[in-house]
């Protein structure tokens, strides 16, 4: 089964795009197919850095450099897994609410509020670590593969945590709840 993930960030050493591409080596290896589109700035041919990375793991069919876009909305929408391989500096990446506002289910490594973010809709690794990325991406494939009645769930459970907890209304209240405005 052809699968579509992703990760929308922009190109810098915090978001540890290699782990990631390191990660869909793994699982290219261990066959399954697949493609990715990374979105975000630097992002593109040009890149040359990563552009020898991804065919260093043979991916170059794999993975679309699709550069910074506005329709990001519309990408959250294709794909069936958003991928945050961030190694530090994360405080509150939006990212992973909005994919999760899209019902994109996440995968994400502990740094900052990305666990607290995806709560028991996501999966959470340790930073650098292509191995943990690889399999939980492969829980999560398997559960696609092979169980389309949780996979529904967990993309509406995703959805449902997003908005209940992350909606900028919400957010809104509580912050003139707090400051009592």
């Amino acid at each position: 089964m052809l699968t579509y993930r992703g990760m929308v960030a922009r190109y810098d050493p915090q978001k540890d795009h290699f782990n990631f591409i390191h990660a869909m080596g793994i699982l290219k290896e261990e066959g399954y197919h697949f493609t990715c589109c990374l979105v975000g700035r630097d992002l593109n041919k040009d890149n040359k850095t990563l552009v020898d990375e991804i065919a260093n793991f043979n991916l170059t069919k794999n993975i679309l450099l699709l550069d910074q876009r506005l329709d990001v909305p519309v990408i959250m929408n294709g794909i069936d897994i958003h991928v945050l391989s961030s190694a530090y500096g994360e405080a509150f990446p939006n990212v992973v609410a909005e994919s999760m506002s899209c019902a994109t289910p996440n995968v994400v490594t502990d740094v900052g509020d990305a666990g607290f973010i995806v709560g028991d809709t996501g999966k959470v690794v340790t930073p650098r670590s292509p191995e943990k990325l690889a399999q939980a991406i492969r829980v999560f494939l398997i559960t696609y593969e092979n169980d389309p009645v949780k996979w529904s769930e967990n993309c509406e459970n995703a959805f449902i945590r997003a908005r209940d907890n992350f909606d900028i209304k919400n957010m809104i209240e509580k912050y003139h709840f707090v400051w009592g405005i």
